[in-house]
């Protein structure tokens, strides 16, 4: 009688386990961050990034290249201006209103600030 008891518990140790693994969902999500924190980013897209998320209050893993500034992010016309006089003073650049009014995604604002920098040649 004690063996059969025994094994009951073992079995049903072993059922729990198997059917209520904690560590199986953790494994899967430890493995996603890890591949998340393998991806390369430029320090220009970082840098918008993080300045967008001081500015708009919003968690920085929200904020992907392809967003909209003003649609997916929250943006308003005087969260935009100061954003351009951010990247103007970072990178030492003077933009143009008419360009700074193009500038509606995180990708956009990357490729202006990438242009902008680059040295003219002669």
């Amino acid at each position: 009688m004690i063996n059969a008891i025994y094994i009951l518990g073992c079995v049903l140790v072993t059922l729990a386990i198997v059917f209520d693994n904690p560590t199986a969902d953790k494994g899967a999500a430890t493995m996603s961050k890890k591949k998340q924190s393998t991806e390369v980013i430029d320090p220009i897209e970082a840098f918008i990034r993080t300045q967008l998320s001081e500015l708009l209050n919003i968690d920085e893993s929200d904020i992907k290249r392809d967003s909209k500034i003003h649609e997916d992010l929250g943006a308003d016309s005087v969260d935009h201006i100061e954003f351009i006089m951010i990247l103007e003073e970072e990178y030492d650049l003077n933009v143009p209103d008419d360009k700074a009014e193009l500038i509606l995604t995180v990708e956009q604002a990357i490729k202006l600030v990438e242009k902008m920098r680059m040295p003219v040649t002669q």
